[in-house]
């Protein structure tokens, strides 16, 4: 990229631009950075520095949580074991006994026949009881192993988002001449640092109901939920901002971003396969809840997006190219205008649509529970002083999605 001087303190600059005149002039300054080096790495460093500390206390504690309940579980079903049968519990102590007090003359392959199998019968009753245990908690697995699998990687994730808005401000991922939206970089660092907080209270929640249900169905309903909070509250808006105000405006990369694609990438179509053949089975068996399948459709929405989005970022990776209706000079500032018509790309149409549908449904749903819930607190207060009723319908509303 080039720039070159005029008489009137204005300059003239080059970018990549796919069709069309690449050359923007009349530009008076470049963009520079808001924040001191030292203000930005602590900007950058103590949030994340602080959720990977949440993260392994979360780790301590399940591996406690779970050897806890490994134990009991083996101890309660051992003492089941040999309560249902006495005889062979009393034949083997008896068999040990006398095993000491046999005289040297007794063959020794007889005393270690019996002694082994007595320690083959202790072994063979714990790896049931272990197998068994791991059956019976497979739930509980899938729910917080996995769960917390996904919190690891979200870890990983936020190190990457704030490690890119770090380069953001310091002008290295986008050229210098193009004005950064200094609203739209602090939204994107807010979502990524508040962000984290819901899915980390979403996931304690997650834990404690995780060892209270077996139902498969149930299990899949609240994991949707965890990745539609997550999307909410942070993957939704972050996706919009970082995909229209910065993915679409590189014009260099680097291994670490294209890796970092590749991986959620991977996730996501994961996910989708998951999330489709749930659908599937669940049309086939004509199961009628409702609510169910419908979160079902927002998080393959979600889902859908996010996939859009690495697409759309791949491909910008790739071509290097610019266009130059992205772009408009005001003040001397080149700007950014990444929602003209002339700067949307069919994919750009797509990532937008996908992204907004989950999100308006979210929002319009959240909304109308919390209205539910207010006028029911209206109307216990009004019952509880003048004996107004509640109809059977407002009460299941929000006892169905509390």
């Amino acid at each position: 990229m080039n720039s070159s001087s005029t008489k009137n303190n204005t300059f003239c600059y080059d970018l990549p631009i796919a069709v069309g005149n690449s050359t923007f002039c009349g530009l008076t300054e470049k963009w520079s950075p808001r924040f001191s080096e030292g203000r930005l790495l602590a900007m950058t460093s103590i949030p994340v520095l602080i959720y990977w500390i949440i993260l392994f206390k979360m780790i301590k504690k399940l591996y406690k949580t779970i050897i806890e309940s490994w134990q009991k579980h083996i101890d309660e079903t051992t003492e089941e074991y040999w309560a249902q049968n006495p005889y062979q519990y009393l034949e083997g102590v008896e068999l040990l006994y006398k095993e000491e007090k046999w005289a040297d003359g007794v063959n020794c392959s007889c005393r270690y026949y019996f002694k082994n199998y007595i320690s083959n019968l202790l072994a063979s009753l714990r790896r049931s009881n272990e197998v068994g245990f791991i059956l019976r908690a497979k739930s509980y697995f899938s729910l917080v192993v996995l769960v917390l699998v996904k919190y690891f990687w979200d870890a990983i994730d936020l190190t990457l988002d704030v490690y890119i808005f770090y380069r953001l401000e310091r002008g290295d991922i986008l050229d210098a001449v193009i004005h950064r939206n200094d609203h739209v970089n602090d939204s994107i660092y807010a979502f990524a640092i508040l962000g984290c907080l819901p899915k980390i209270l979403a996931w304690k929640l997650y834990q404690s109901l995780a060892k209270q249900s077996t139902e498969g169905e149930y299990l899949s309903y609240a994991k949707n939920i965890i990745v539609l909070v997550g999307f909410l509250f942070e993957d939704g808006p972050e996706l919009i901002l970082e995909y229209f105000y910065v993915e679409k405006y590189i014009t260099s990369y680097t291994t670490l971003m294209v890796a970092k694609d590749c991986m959620i990438t991977f996730l996501l179509v994961q996910t989708a396969i998951k999330t489709m053949a749930y659908c599937l089975r669940e049309y086939k068996e004509r199961n009628h809840a409702i609510q169910i399948l419908i979160i079902n459709v927002i998080v393959l929405f979600s889902v859908l997006s996010s996939i859009l989005r690495v697409a759309g970022s791949l491909y910008q990776y790739i071509t290097k190219k610019l266009r130059r209706s992205c772009f408009e000079i005001t003040e001397g500032r080149l700007l950014q205008t990444p929602f003209d018509s002339e700067c949307m790309r069919g994919i750009d149409y797509a990532v937008f649509v996908t992204s907004l549908v989950p999100l308006s449904v979210l929002l319009i749903l959240i909304s109308m529970f919390f209205v539910m819930l207010v006028k029911v607190l209206v109307m216990i207060y009004k019952r509880n002083r003048t004996f107004v009723n509640i109809s059977d319908e407002e009460v299941n509303f929000v006892t169905r999605y509390t």
